[in-house]
């Protein structure tokens, strides 16, 4: 698969685009068809907690536009594990 990629995406170097591949293998769980649950890199670090925060701020937002109350805060989230202040901060 690696040297599929390379030939389609020639001008990066290899190294770049190694770091690339295994980075979304990893995040994936796909490398060589066994778990990577416990091997990581910091890049499958850094792009797994950025793709959980991004879920995160996502249901944050979307429980905050759809509480009906007229209280400062939500109901308990039991996703988010918490009520969330409804006010924006300016």
């Amino acid at each position: 698969m690696f040297s599929k990629l390379y030939h389609r995406f020639g001008r990066l170097q290899k190294q770049t685009l190694f770091v690339i591949f295994t980075t979304m293998a990893g995040f994936c769980g796909i490398v060589s068809g066994r778990s990577t649950d416990d091997e990581a890199t910091a890049e499958v670090f850094m792009v797994y907690y950025i793709d959980d925060l991004d879920a995160k701020m996502s249901q944050v937002t979307a429980a905050i536009d759809s509480e009906q109350s007229d209280s400062n805060w939500t109901a308990w989230k039991s996703a988010l594990r918490t009520r969330l202040y409804k006010k924006r901060i300016e």
